[in-house]
């Protein structure tokens, strides 16, 4: 099924919700239904749309999410069948182990 790329960017979190999320770690969730998920995400946990990838750059598509100044603390992406996420891995307190993505 294909993504609306401009549907999933212009879903808003509504005002006044009930409780404020200050931080999350970086996490990526398959999800069955990505609009429905990113409605969810939105219009339940206050989070915003803060980048879309599109089905070009990751199979199934992807939505990055943000509830606070990161970027994004979680990312939705559908189940596509075949597809193998990446490992993940936290490197040990070692000056000579650099986390990529950390620095």
């Amino acid at each position: 099924m294909a993504i609306d790329e401009q549907r999933l960017r212009s879903t808003a979190t509504p005002a006044g919700l009930p409780f404020d999320i200050r931080k999350i770690g970086h996490i990526v969730l398959r999800v069955t239904d990505l609009a429905r998920s990113v409605d969810f995400y939105t219009r339940v946990l206050g989070f915003r749309v803060s980048d879309v990838y599109p089905e070009a750059m990751m199979p199934g598509g992807m939505v990055l999410m943000r509830f606070g100044a990161d970027h994004h603390g979680v990312a939705l992406a559908p189940h596509v069948a075949g597809f193998r996420d990446p490992p993940s891995w936290t490197p040990r307190s070692s000056p000579s182990v650099r986390c990529p993505i950390r620095g």
